[in-house]
Order: C-alpha cells, then sequence, then structure tokens
C-alpha cells in the first residue's frame, strides 16, 4: 500500500486527502493518525461514524429515520421540513443516489420552493366562467337591473380540474349530481332526445349497460356527462343514506326504502308500510320519494302520507294484539282481527280446553 511521508506519520495514500502541518487529512471513510482505519463517513469528534444519527455497515451508513446523507448529516420530515407537500428524496441508506440529492424536498406538483411552501396561482375557474355547470345546475341569468346573476341549483355542482402541467395551468369543469342525485342521459345520435336511465335499469341508448340496484353517486349511472344531464333525486322508493361501515362507508348513497323487521317467535317477521288513516297499503315508492334519511319510518319519509310500519303478522287476545304468539295470554273470549287484517281463525295448540289466541294476517 503506498504511502505517503508526512512529516512525524506516514499516511496511507488510499484513506489520505493532503498532508498539513505534518497531519494527515484522511478522506471520508477513514479514521486514525495514517488514515488506515476504514470507517463510515460522518465521524464526530468522539469517534462516532453516521453523525450519531446511524450505524456503520461496511464502510456506508444505515441511517435512522429522518436522516439522509452519505454521514447521516441531513435531517429532513416529509411534514415538517417539506411542509406536507413533497416528500424528503434520496435513499436514507444513501445508495446509488447523489449526495445532493439526498434529504432535500421533491414537491409534490404545483408546489416548489426548498420546503414545498410555494404555490402559483390557480387558473380562472372554468366552473364559474360557465356558470358552475349550466343548464340543469348553476346558470346565469339577467335581473330586472340588466345585471348578470349566477343562479345556483344545488343538486348539481361543478369541481375544477386543474392541469399544471401546461404553461400557464389551464382549469376545466368536471359535471357531476351531488350526492344522492343521478343524471337522465342524452342520446349520442340526437342531442335533444333526453331519457331517464333508474336505478336497476338498462341504459336506454346503451342496452349493454345496466344501472346498479342503488349505489354511489360517482358510480353507474351518476356520471359526468356534464351540463346536458339534468340531476334528479333518488328513484322513487330509494332515499338517501350516508353509509357507515363496509365497501362504501362515509359515502352516500340511494338506499332502498322498507320497514325494518322485528322479532317474532320463529325468528324475524317482516313488516309494511301503511297509511295511518284507514291502515290501506303503501308502497315503498309512495313512502319513500328520495328526501329521507332513513328505512325506519322516521318523519322525514313518513310525514306527508301519515304512514308506520306494520308487521305481517299478529297474534291477537281478548285486550290486543302482540307479534309474538308467545305474548299472547290464551283467553275464552278472543277479540277480532283488525280490521285491515285477515283472520286466519284460533290456534289452541299451547291453550287450556277451549282457550286460545286468534292468528292475523295483513293481507291488503
Amino acid at each position: 500500500m503506498s504511502r505517503i511521508d508526512c512529516g512525524k506519520y506516514k499516511c496511507l495514500e488510499e484513506g489520505t486527502a493532503s498532508c498539513s502541518n505534518g497531519q494527515c487529512v484522511c478522506k471520508p471513510g477513514y479514521i486514525g493518525d495514517e488514515c488506515v482505519v476504514k470507517t463510515c463517513p460522518g465521524v464526530t469528534v468522539d469517534g462516532i461514524p453516521c453523525n450519531s444519527h446511524g450505524t456503520c455497515n461496511n464502510n456506508k451508513c444505515r441511517c435512522d429515520p429522518n436522516w439522509y446523507g452519505l454521514g447521516c448529516e441531513t435531517y429532513c420530515d416529509d411534514r415538517t421540513t417539506c411542509s406536507g407537500h413533497g416528500v424528503c428524496g434520496g435513499d436514507r441508506w444513501a445508495r446509488n443516489v447523489p449526495p445532493e440529492q439526498l434529504g432535500k424536498c421533491v414537491c409534490n406538483t404545483p408546489w416548489y420552493g426548498e420546503k414545498c411552501e410555494q404555490k402559483p396561482a390557480d387558473p380562472p375557474s372554468a366552473c364559474k366562467k360557465m356558470g358552475n355547470c349550466g343548464t340543469g345546475g348553476g346558470y346565469i341569468i339577467t335581473n330586472e337591473y340588466n345585471e348578470k346573476e349566477y343562479i345556483n341549483d344545488p343538486t348539481f355542482s361543478g369541481t375544477d380540474d386543474i392541469d399544471w402541467r401546461t404553461d400557464p395551468p389551464t382549469s376545466t369543469c368536471s359535471c357531476n349530481c351531488k350526492s344522492g342525485y343521478y343524471q337522465n342521459v342524452v342520446d349520442p345520435n340526437d342531442r335533444y332526445n333526453y331519457a331517464k336511465w333508474g336505478w336497476g335499469e338498462y341504459h336506454p341508448f346503451k342496452p349493454s349497460l345496466k344501472a346498479p340496484d342503488y349505489g354511489l353517486t360517482s358510480r353507474g349511472i351518476s356520471t359526468n356527462t356534464g351540463k346536458d344531464g339534468k340531476c334528479l333525486p333518488c328513484p322513487p322508493g330509494y332515499y338517501v343514506d350516508t353509509v357507515k361501515t363496509g365497501e362504501f362507508s362515509g359515502k352516500t348513497i340511494c338506499k332502498k326504502c322498507g320497514c325494518p323487521s322485528v322479532a317474532a317467535d320463529d325468528g324475524r317477521t317482516n313488516q309494511k308500510f301503511a297509511k295511518k288513516a284507514d291502515f290501506s297499503p303503501l308502497s315503498a315508492s309512495q313512502v319513500c320519494s328520495g328526501g329521507g334519511t332513513s328505512a325506519t319510518g322516521d318523519s322525514d319519509l313518513i310525514q306527508a302520507l301519515g304512514a308506520e310500519c306494520i308487521p305481517d303478522e299478529l297474534w291477537c287476545d281478548n285486550s290486543k294484539c302482540h307479534v309474538k304468539k308467545s305474548d299472547a295470554p290464551c283467553s275464552l273470549a278472543n277479540r277480532k282481527c283488525p280490521t285491515y287484517y285477515t283472520d286466519y281463525g284460533t290456534h289452541d295448540d299451547m291453550c287450556f280446553p277451549s282457550w286460545s289466541v286468534r292468528h292475523c294476517l295483513y293481507e291488503h
């Protein structure tokens, strides 16, 4: 191994940067009076390599989290150093990365600056320019003072999509219904021909496409067809609901309306919507027109019709009726079924002789 005569010391040429005042000045990765001992760069005054922010392995530093550089000399944190708008560049273990890139912020578009703290001005809003989303949504009128006035239809909304790759950046408006609404569709061969595309139905102009029974407004039939589509509420028989758990958790969907089932002796029994005045049957589409928030018969869904959920099956004693047969006491003088139920006779299989309960079914 070649040596450099440096007076008192014979410096190892491989590990020596220079000779100064009789002392060997070591290259990064070498230590000792004669720069003979190989180690990792970033040796502190206490002789600890990697600036005490990593471990030395085969003469390379494996840096601790948020420390970068050949000698783990640079601190960088995505959230603080890069303002949350970029990431720290380079491999913390300094593999095949130029030293000048290690620990430097690599900014997300369109942010820039040493700490990704600067952002260019947004281009003019395309949605605002077109009156949000035109016909069927927000639109512009000329009022009585001959002034342009923007009218906002909350069922239709536009989102500005900015392309920062262009110079200057450009904005386009993506139009869509708000959550819980869906759109008509336009004949691609005749833009004046509209048709309603409902949940669970085939596309009127593309029969190969079928809408889901219900779903997110960003899926299925609610598409970004733009200003030609009119936004409609959930189809009759469905209501707007925010899903709490599962695949669509946190999303707003149109959910099918229906009464909850209730506990019976043999498990569960279904309920149906009925009009309070005469207990005549009501369909889900009559009760749930799309503006409700629950399928349990709350006031948002039923107040206009005065509806309620009633069980398919009842067991009646001489004072009242029950969903569970076991809750109906046996009696000698059974009351008749309610006028809106069909009498299926008495059952005495659980009663003393000549005692019974009456079985009633809602069959309007």
